[in-house]
């Protein structure tokens, strides 16, 4: 930093000088500078040439103006960069016009203005050095790469990340699976449905004329065995008139005493079994009308 507080106002001394002598005695410069101008001029377009004035005074003016003030601001340190560079820009119409040394007949005057003119190419290389001068801060270019690195860190860290990314792409793996399987699934149950169907049309003549022979044998069994069971009826019967007939003092007694009891248990009772037995005959309704819709299927 004392380097650069040092160097820049040793820099600057010759621009300074040179413009303050060029402001105060233009008339010297303006006719060494003079064919070299005219002849710039005439390069330039019609449009360029009409905005730059064609008299060399004031050109020498205007490049003295240009060196005081630009020469000030690397002095005293203000954005030396633009004013380095501003009087890189001023050197080189000055050093062109005033020490074309290759134009000189003369060997003494020819050496005298090959010196300036190197002398003049060497205080270039400084100013150069002098612009691109960053005093240790990044450089444009760094920052636009830094810019950048973090642009596209951004982009990526906005991106989902290689776990989530795994993570999403097994369970899309497992999604497709399980629609594969219900798919295998659902073909194998066709395929079961339609044997079933295919064996019962098979077999049914089979299981009718099994269910003819069992119901005739349980008929022929029913009729050997009918007179045996209603002579058991029959005394079965007889027994039980008897012992009714013995207990029925005692049944009509008990009946008496418990009578209210059980008439209100009974209407209770009643109403419960009423209740049940609707629902239980709507239950039957409805089976018998299925097993009716299917056996007409």
């Amino acid at each position: 930093m004392l380097v650069r507080r040092i160097a820049r106002p040793l820099l600057a001394t010759v621009f300074i000088t040179g413009g303050i002598d060029a402001l105060r005695h233009p008339a010297g410069k303006a006719d060494v500078a003079e064919p070299v101008i005219q002849q710039a001029h005439g390069a330039l377009p019609d449009r360029v040439a009409a905005l730059v004035p064609s008299d060399p005074t004031n050109l020498v003016r205007l490049n003295g103006a240009i060196q005081v003030g630009a020469g000030a601001l690397l002095a005293i340190g203000k954005a030396p960069r633009v004013a380095s560079l501003t009087l890189a820009g001023s050197l080189l119409p000055t050093t062109l016009a005033g020490h074309a040394f290759w134009r000189e007949s003369d060997p003494v005057q020819r050496a005298a203005h090959r010196t300036q003119f190197f002398k003049n190419m060497s205080l270039l290389g400084g100013l150069l050095i002098a612009g691109v001068d960053t005093e240790g801060k990044p450089s444009l270019g760094w920052r636009g790469r830094r810019a950048a690195r973090r642009a596209s860190g951004a982009v990526l860290a906005a991106l989902p990340t290689s776990k989530e990314g795994e993570a999403h792409g097994a369970v899309g793996e497992r999604l497709q699976s399980a629609s594969e399987r219900v798919r295998e699934l659902a073909g194998e149950a066709a395929e079961r449905g339609a044997a079933l169907a295919e064996t019962a049309q098979e077999h049914a003549p089979e299981l009718l004329a099994l269910a003819r022979e069992r119901g005739a044998a349980l008929a022929e069994t029913a009729q050997e065995h009918a007179p045996e069971l209603l002579a058991l009826a029959r005394e079965r019967g007889a027994a039980l008139a008897e012992t009714a007939q013995e207990r029925a003092p005692e049944l009509l007694a008990l009946a008496r005493e418990h009578g209210a009891e059980l008439t209100e248990t009974a209407a209770e009772r009643g109403a419960q079994l009423g209740h049940t037995v609707g629902v239980g005959t709507e239950r039957a309704v409805r089976r018998a009308r299925r097993a009716v819709a299917d056996l007409g299927s």
